[in-house]
């Protein structure tokens, strides 16, 4: 699972969460279905964009993932319904040939950003005080006439309302609306991972997951978050094909002295070697 910024992201195979190394390389075999999923920690909600090989996946659509909630996403989106599950396949020559190679294959990019925290002001009204003999009706003073006071209040769950959810395989709220975001600037990751892709995504199986489509978000903060995921089908080290996928809670093998680590070490215990 990736986290960034208070919002988790991860993808999903046969029921099972799969691990990512250092550089957010997660190995799947060929033909494997999958599902992204993600979870929002903060107190305000966020949009979500995915986009994977380089299209949009959501049909210029976008979800909504509540405040500390989380939801899923399983294949391709078609006005309010997915329509097919995401399919993992190896990009062969012939592939290649007819659809031509593409920078970001492999490469699944989530984009979300925050809605703005909207400040609550607190007003302190002027206040007469006659006890106070020696300052008659009117006085100017701090005392009789204080100034006016503006306290920023930010409530847990600001600004926005909505009643339409949907729950999904994970018992998620997501909600989905269209707007227009701007990407940020990722080339320098894309260049880095993109360059020996050998898999792509594309439809698999039908599905049946839907989406609720709900009102317009008012207010989102300017700045956007990014979380790349790398997907590959092949051992970068061995350049044989992945046949089983990488769990979260599959022990990690040192290449060098044979020993088992569990899988949130990141160097063997036994002789320090990077395991990723």
């Amino acid at each position: 699972m990736v986290y960034h910024n208070q919002f988790v992201a991860a993808i999903k195979s046969n029921g099972k969460i799969l691990r990512e190394s250092n550089n957010n390389t997660i190995y799947i075999p060929f033909d494997s279905t999958y599902e992204i999923i993600f979870k929002n920690l903060n107190s305000r909600d966020a949009l979500v964009d995915i986009s994977i090989d380089g299209q949009d996946v959501l049909d210029n659509n976008h979800i909504i993932v509540r405040a500390n909630s989380s939801g899923s996403l399983e294949g391709f989106l078609k006005d309010n319904k997915v329509t097919n599950k995401f399919k993992f396949i190896r990009k062969t020559n012939q592939i290649s040939n007819y659809r031509g190679d593409f920078i970001d294959d492999g490469i699944i990019r989530i984009e979300y950003r925050f809605a703005q925290i909207k400040p609550i002001t607190i007003t302190y009204n002027r206040i007469y005080n006659p006890m106070l003999i020696y300052h008659p009706l009117g006085c100017p003073c701090p005392i009789c006439n204080p100034p006016v006071r503006i306290v920023p209040y930010y409530p847990y769950s600001p600004i926005i309302t909505y009643s339409s959810t949907v729950t999904n395989s994970v018992g998620s709220s997501n909600q989905l609306y269209s707007t227009a975001v701007i990407n940020p600037d990722v080339e320098n990751i894309i260049n880095n991972q993109a360059n020996d892709t050998t898999g792509i995504t594309v439809k698999g199986p039908e599905s049946n997951q839907n989406f609720d489509k709900v009102n317009f978000i008012e207010n989102l903060e300017e700045n956007s978050h990014v979380i790349i995921l790398n997907l590959r089908g092949v051992d970068e080290k061995t350049k044989q094909p992945i046949q089983e996928p990488v769990l979260v809670k599959r022990k990690i093998t040192c290449p060098i002295c044979g020993v088992s680590n569990k899988s949130r070490y990141k160097f063997c215990s036994n002789c320090g070697t990077a395991l990723f």
